[in-house]
């Protein structure tokens, strides 16, 4: 079953570093892959555009009390996008789903804006139309947001999580500011997958000799690994038991090793 609205995240600030893995939260009670929150879309983000908006006692809500505005997002080509949510008044979490309700990613709190927690994350989209769901962390809270969709680089050497999807093919780099892991670089991106579905992640690369790995999203266990697909690229090809995100480290086998790639999710 899909990933839905009542599936958390402890905040993405509890960044990946040396494998070790952020945990997630579950707030939906009895059965997580339940969205208990259909909601009415209230309306469109552009990209670069910021909106102002605000929880009520009136939006919708989870069965354990938080409350959620939808809207829609779409792009008519691959592209790279922040979306961020901010507020003075409570803690904000914000989510972003595709077409038929699959939770594709989610943030709790990257950045303190005025004391008060920012919900930001990055993701490669392929064309499409999505829809975010700003929200709070903790049941019951209300008051004004803002909500924006800025268009950034596919490509950026800074030690963040990269959402990705089925159906993207992006170039990238290694590079200074990557992830340092003793003398390696690592790329980190977070893929949701749903249970019975086949995956393959491939890099491609003459720059250097590709290692990329494969662990569930809070839990330090190597699912997978690949060196050698063919020649200096890599590939894992996974059907996971679990609906769940997934992160796909891209690094190198040899220490101080440098240079672009293109990576392709399918």
């Amino acid at each position: 079953m899909p990933l839905t609205s009542s599936f958390r995240f402890v905040p993405l600030g509890v960044l990946l570093v040396l494998g070790t893995v952020i945990g997630c939260k579950d707030s939906s009670g009895p059965d997580p892959d339940i969205d208990d929150s259909p909601c009415v879309v209230s309306g469109t983000v552009a990209l670069g555009a910021t909106i102002a908006g605000s929880l009520a006692n009136t939006d919708c809500a989870l069965s354990t009390g938080e409350l959620n505005d939808r809207y829609t997002f779409t792009t008519t080509q691959q592209r790279a996008v922040r979306f961020s949510q901010t507020a003075a008044a409570f803690d904000t979490y914000l989510e972003i789903f595709d077409a038929t309700g699959f939770l594709l990613g989610a943030n709790d709190d990257s950045a303190e804006v005025s004391g008060h927690a920012t919900s930001t994350f990055k993701m490669i989209l392929p064309a499409g139309t999505y829809e975010l769901s700003p929200s709070s962390y903790l049941p019951a809270k209300t008051g004004a947001y803002s909500l924006s969709a800025l268009a950034v680089p596919e490509s950026e050497n800074t030690r963040d999580l990269i959402f990705a999807m089925p159906g993207i093919t992006t170039v990238a780099e290694l590079a200074a500011g990557d992830w340092p892991e003793g003398g390696f670089l690592s790329e980190i991106y977070v893929v949701a997958m749903q249970a019975g579905r086949t995956y393959t992640l491939t890099v491609n690369t003459t720059a250097f000799n590709a290692y990329v790995r494969l662990t569930r999203l809070g839990s330090p266990q190597l699912l997978a690994s690949d060196d050698n697909a063919t020649s200096t690229n890599a590939r894992i090809t996974y059907t996971p038991t679990v609906s769940d995100f997934y992160a796909f480290f891209v690094s190198t086998v040899n220490t101080g090793e440098l240079g672009t790639y293109t990576l392709i999710v399918e």
